[in-house]
């Protein structure tokens, strides 16, 4: 049976099974937080009915991409998160929610802090407690005497065991994707909310970063050239990369409101397929 917790009530809870109402420190089931009892003896005697619908909470994760760097406008996805799907699902999700291409290699860092700011560059702060990866991706390196974080299978460890750990509890977490240009996610938790069998994109912000444009730097000169009234021969022609070969192209371009819009609808329906 799962643990409970102890909470402090401010309204009026009812025991689910012996229905005292109490107004009072009360128990309720540590998994998915929504029944209350007023002794181990009554959850004990609703375990076996309650159980097969006990879910764990979902997770509300803000993603916010280089915050240090993109700002203008700012690129964010809030996402419902079920508690038991891997890291591997998530980043599936993340593909989905930002519009990345799934050309490139990612991984996510598990830090001893809970700093929002992120990175000056890939390789400036702290070092991680851990990453969780694709292990197939991993090349052997030459040992050169410097520690590295261990990594973890990302198929296999699914988000409660390290967002409800008491030792990443609250924790940073960086999902990274492309280490060439650097795309470095922000992830906090914000929340939670009832169980759902999958991904849901609950808000957001800013349209998706084009794949292979050059890191923060090379988006920043792409929306210049949106934004030039007379552009250069070379902003054209990366206008026109962009909407007919990068391999996350929009045939719209960026022009004005575009830069900022997205579809949460699309990204939802493709969430649900997942």
């Amino acid at each position: 049976m799962e643990a409970t917790t102890q909470t402090t009530t401010t309204s009026t809870v009812t025991c689910a099974v012996c229905r005292k109402t109490k107004i009072s420190e009360l128990s309720k089931c540590g998994r998915c937080s929504s029944r209350f009892y007023c002794s181990t003896k009554c959850q004990k005697a609703d375990w076996r009915t309650h159980k097969t619908e006990c879910r764990r909470q979902n997770y509300i994760l803000k993603i916010d991409l280089l915050p240090g760097y993109i700002i203008n406008p700012r690129i964010t996805r809030t996402l419902s998160c079920p508690a038991t799907v891997t890291f591997a699902a998530l980043h599936e999700a993340l593909l989905v929610a930002f519009g990345w291409a799934n050309t490139h290699l990612y991984d996510f860092e598990v830090f001893g802090h809970s700093e929002t700011t992120g990175r000056s560059h890939r390789l400036s702060g702290p070092e991680p407690l851990f990453k969780l990866t694709d292990l197939d991706t991993i090349e052997d390196d030459f040992d050169i005497g410097i520690p590295t974080p261990p990594n973890r299978d990302s198929s296999k460890v699914r988000l409660f065991k390290v967002l409800d750990d008491p030792k990443t509890k609250g924790n940073t977490i960086h999902y990274n994707y492309d280490f060439g240009d650097g795309w470095e996610h922000v992830i906090t938790c914000i929340g939670r909310t009832p169980a759902t069998p999958h991904f849901v994109c609950l808000d957001g912000e800013g349209h998706g970063c084009a794949e292979d444009v050059g890191g923060p730097s090379g988006w920043e000169e792409l929306l210049k050239a949106y934004d030039a009234e007379t552009p250069t021969k070379d902003q054209k022609m990366t206008m026109k990369w962009f909407e007919t070969f990068a391999s996350n192209k929009d045939p719209r371009g960026l022009r004005g409101d575009l830069k900022w819009q997205w579809d949460k609808d699309g990204v939802n329906a493709a969430l649900r397929g997942l």
